[in-house]
């Protein structure tokens, strides 16, 4: 779960980026375990 909080703030500082990693940032937290 603190991964996902943490993961909030960083998406507000990616969302600046290219939406790539807006799509990145929030896959690789939750499609990490789906990906195992």
């Amino acid at each position: 779960l603190a991964a996902s909080m943490l993961s909030l703030p960083h998406l507000s500082r990616l969302s600046l980026r290219p939406p790539e990693l807006k799509l990145v940032a929030p896959s690789s937290s939750l499609g990490h375990k789906s990906s195992q």
